[in-house]
């Protein structure tokens, strides 16, 4: 498989550099043994994350009596300018200035001339970031110039990556930014201008991924918008060769990004003097009279808690239930901690630690940066929250392993765990002296024992769950139970589950709700029938014409709480239109129509704005029979999900953003590429009262959905039915379920998850049911994680007339 499609640039050959690293834990003296290698005739620059860093280390080598320069944002206009005239002037034995100052060349006079830094040694505090990814989002016009060189070129299919050089187009905008062209300043984001000035520089390389790429292609013929493309600006070892010597001192520089990334590139040896100035390597020094350790680990959930799983709960459900057990357990006690940014300019509220000082001024909570690096103030606090989901996206965790050969493990360590060990570490574990007691917070179970690990001999026991009242966050399956415990306790969940239901705001129609664009504050609202909104929608796509996506209107149905605020999140409280994005399709949109044409529920599928017709997008808006909370709308949306995979595979990829209904979708338009596509799949439910068969939320939330989620009545399906005459098929598969269930740790999960295939086959379940109930129920086979359910189904059914079903 070919990885990278080069376009023709011209990066820098260089030798392959030595690099030296200074690696101990947080606190070991790591930027205290700068006075060992810096002196008042030194020639040192100093590179640091933040400028508070910067101003620490200035004053404790100006103690000792050695010049020292801060370049800082706070003190200078032009930070690079400053810093390479105080260079010039040759009177500071350490110039201290941010990473990305010191951490790219400065070139002379004259291009014979050498870097002005060539005689001065680079000390980097903490670990740098060596890639960003940068999106550019619907900008055709501007697009289209700067990627004139690389549209005819030819991508191979099997291309993941394309790597973008220098060209004219490049080098035309760049001059115009240069000479403060009004067009070029009015015109081009911040992020477009770094974008450009990094295709420029040899020690960048620039990739994008060539799916991306060919959909950029496919549409640049239209005229029309381009879409969202992420690059990733990767910088190269080589930026630091105009140095005399480079030095990183970080905590864990083995397991930081910048290893990762550059293992391969560069010589990394352990500093001669600095790394035998450190004041210890382990934290047993961490310990009470008795010899126990100081530092208690808790956390919050037993499974891995990404963003995703967050939302499911509830992130500001989450933070005040924790403020609340956390308050109980310590009172209001001094502690640092971080919470989740959300995205003011899309008009989300601001998530509230209620313990934050800044808006409690009777708290004593201090919000810090979540990747908190290199800070002392804090050593005063002894406790610490990190409140953040770090699992970097997939597609991080895909680039990293393609261009830096990183393994998933090796991603998660350099961006979560090491960022969760920093945060803490700004605490008491600094203070070398101090002998009270530690507690750090971090979401999940598995962050936790990698701290744990980190701290050794400091820990006072295992990672300890921490327990808010969550239910989801407590990971039942650690219970050694037996199948039908376990089937009992998911039954009680589901029962409170419909309890839950009975308590949600219910109303009569559909009320919709419209904002004219992104940015409107006073969105319209109109409760219509089923027919209207398929009226409407229909009428929308037939009669109206949109030529940039950021103008397009939005809507969302539901019942709000105030009609007077604009935003979703807090308000709307119930809903009854599923709204489902399809981003990718391989078969016929109508047998996706179909399928839910024959389990009864109704449906419309429209086009979406960026479909093609190689390429086809669209929405689906599935009515309900009744109104659903947040938490049971996603249970429906992931269970629709699940039974969209169970029958069509891969065929059709259905967006997870839209599980959450604080997502408002966008109005259809008439297809600017040729590509309509609109299929009323409304189903009657009996047409002489005009009514029509909806989504029937009741059976969606009854026990029986564990097992499948639709009534098969296909003619395929139905033929396959004789041999379970004296049993209802859900009963029937149910039993098959508890037969073959068994416990952890017996060693047989493996092999009764299969034979439970085999009897599903026998009974007369097809292909795709099989499919689905393995894949819903494989937490009843040992710890179930592993079981792949599509493995044993396409073994079970392999020459089987039924998998084509």
């Amino acid at each position: 498989m070919t990885l990278f499609l080069f376009e023709q640039h011209e990066h820098q050959q260089v030798e392959r550099m030595q690099i030296q690293h200074v690696d101990s834990h947080t606190g070991s003296g790591k930027s205290f043994a700068l006075r060992f290698v810096i002196n008042p005739n030194s020639k040192a620059i100093i590179g640091t994350p933040r400028t508070q860093v910067s101003n620490e280390i200035a004053k404790e080598l100006r103690e000792l009596g050695i010049p020292v320069k801060v370049i800082s944002g706070r003190t200078h206009a032009n930070c690079t300018k400053a810093f390479r005239a105080a260079v010039k002037e040759g009177k500071w034995a350490a110039i201290i200035a941010h990473h990305s100052i010191v951490m790219r060349k400065h070139p002379g006079a004259t291009e014979d001339e050498p870097c002005i830094t060539a005689d001065y040694d680079l000390y980097i505090d903490e670990a740098p970031k060596v890639d960003e990814t940068i999106t550019l989002a619907e900008d055709f016009d501007h697009l289209r110039d700067t990627f004139a060189s690389i549209l005819d070129a030819k991508i191979g299919v099997d291309v993941e990556f394309v790597e973008l050089g220098y060209t004219t187009a490049v080098a035309d905008i760049l001059a115009k930014h240069k000479d403060r062209s009004e067009a070029a300043v009015t015109s081009y984001s911040p992020d477009y201008i770094r974008f450009c000035y990094a295709r420029k520089d040899a020690d960048y390389t620039v990739a994008v991924k060539a799916d991306e790429l060919r959909r950029y292609k496919n549409r640049e013929d239209e005229g029309d918008e381009a879409g969202n493309l992420h690059f990733h600006l990767v910088k190269q070892p080589s930026m630091l060769s105009g140095y005399k010597s480079v030095t990183i001192m970080s905590a864990k520089f083995f397991t930081t990004e910048v290893y990762g990334a550059w293992r391969n590139k560069v010589d990394f040896v352990s500093h001669p003097v600095m790394s035998e100035k450190l004041r210890y390597s382990d934290f047993s020094h961490k310990k009470d009279e008795a010899g126990s350790g100081l530092v208690y680990i808790h956390y919050f959930s037993e499974e891995d808690m990404s963003w995703y799983a967050m939302q499911q709960i509830g992130y500001q459900h989450f933070l005040d239930k924790a403020a609340d057990a956390f308050e109980a357990r310590f009172g209001n006690v001094e502690h640092i901690f971080c919470r989740k940014k959300n995205k003011a300019k899309r008009g989300e509220e601001p998530f509230i630690w209620r313990l934050d000082s800044e808006h409690n001024p009777a708290a004593n909570g201090i919000r810090l940066d979540p990747s908190a690096q290199g800070e002392n103030g804090y050593q005063h606090i002894n406790i610490a929250l990190h409140l953040v989901p770090m699992n970097p996206p997939t597609g991080t965790f895909k680039f990293k392993k393609k261009y830096f050969g990183m393994e998933s493990e090796d991603v998660k360590a350099a961006i979560a765990y090491n960022s969760q060990y920093q945060f803490v570490s700004r605490t008491g574990i600094r203070n070398f002296d101090s002998r009270d007691e530690l507690h750090f917070f971090v979401l999940d179970k598995a962050g936790a024992d990698e701290l744990a690990k980190s701290f050794g001999p400091a820990c006072a026991g295992e990672p300890q769950f921490f327990d808010i009242g969550i239910p989801e966050l407590r990971d039942e399956k650690q219970e050694a139970k037996t199948a039908k415990e376990r089937k009992a306790h998911q039954r009680k969940r589901e029962k409170m589950e419909q309890n839950d239901h009975e308590n949600t705001i219910q109303y009569d129609d559909f009320l919709f709700r419209q904002w004219a664009n992104k940015a409107d504050v006073v969105p319209t609202q109109v409760p219509l029938r089923w027919s209207e909104v398929v009226a409407y929608l229909t009428h929308s796509v037939t009669n109206n014409t949109l030529k940039s996506k950021s103008n397009s209107a939005e809507f969302r149905e539901g019942f709000f709480k105030d009609l007077q605020v604009h935003t979703l999140k807090g308000n709307i409280m119930s809903a009854k239109l599923m709204l489902m994005d399809v981003d990718k399709a391989t078969r016929d949109p109508a047998e996706l129509v179909a399928f839910f044409k024959r389990n009864g529920i109704s449906v419309l599928l429209i086009h979406s704005f960026s479909s093609t017709p190689l390429d086809p997008r669209f929405h689906l808006i599935i009515p309900m029979s009744e109104a659903v909370n947040q938490e049971n709308y996603a249970r429906i949306f992931n269970l629709l999900k699940a039974d969209i995979e169970a029958a069509f595979g891969d065929a059709f990829e259905v967006e997870e953003k839209y599980f959450s209904f604080n997502q408002r979708m966008s109005i259809p338009y008439a297809s600017n590429f040729k590509a309509d596509l609109i299929i009323d799949g409304t189903v009657w439910k009996d047409v002489m009262t005009y009514t029509h068969s909806f989504l029937d939320v009741r059976f969606f939330l009854s026990e029986r959905n564990q097992i499948t989620s639709f009534k098969r009545t296909t003619p395929v399906e139905t033929a396959n039915t004789s041999k379970a005459t004296d049993k209802s098929r859900d009963t029937l598969a149910r039993d098959i379920i508890d037969h073959w269930a068994v416990t952890p740790g017996q060693g047989l999960g493996r092999k009764h998850f299969y034979n439970a295939g085999v009897d599903l086959k026998k009974a007369g379940f097809t292909y795709a049911e099989c499919l689905m109930i393995l894949a819903q129920n494989r937490q009843f086979f040992g710890h179930g994680q592993d079981r792949d359910a599509k493995a044993v189904a396409d073994h079970v059914y392999s020459n089987s007339w039924q998998k084509a079903a």
